[in-house]
């Protein structure tokens, strides 16, 4: 869920479901200094998108959010790898949540492109980023691509 507000949360969708959703829904991020980016969120076969994009804190504190969902939405960046399902949901104050289908692995540009955006705000998380999280995702001998699928080189 790529959404943070009074109108469509992750929270709000668990609270309206009485947690039965919750085994479904992926962990991300919604605060960047507390959350920092969580790449389960790009894990994720299918992700939910407002559009416009919705935050409770501005995009300055949410770029998390932000910066997916506004790639996802352009088509851009990791954005490319995601197909619009047909179906539109009209929310509150003329908001749209789409549902987006991960339909091909990202290639390592738009890895590397994506995680660059959050570095630029955050220079500190260069190091977790891209050493913790990203390296044990792509680099795995025994099973390559296995969490977010074969990684090409362009």
């Amino acid at each position: 869920m790529l959404s943070s507000n009074g109108v469509l949360s992750d929270d709000l969708i668990s609270t309206l479901t009485n947690g039965a959703i919750d085994p479904d829904l992926v962990d991300s991020s919604q605060v960047d200094l507390r959350d920092k980016f969580r790449p389960s969120t790009l894990m994720a076969r299918y992700v939910v998108v407002a559009d416009p994009i919705q935050l409770h804190l501005g995009a300055g504190g949410q770029r998390v959010i932000w910066i997916p969902a506004s790639e996802i939405l352009s088509s851009t960046g990791i954005g490319a790898a995601y197909q619009k399902l047909p179906q539109d949901y009209l929310l509150a104050n003329n908001v749209t949540a789409n549902i987006y289908e991960k339909t091909r692995p990202f290639t390592v540009q738009e890895v590397t492109d994506f995680f660059t955006r959050f570095t630029t705000f955050y220079p500190d998380w260069t190091k977790n980023l891209f050493h913790r999280l990203l390296h044990p995702l792509f680099d795995r001998e025994d099973h390559p691509g296995r969490y977010l699928g074969p990684v090409y080189t362009e």
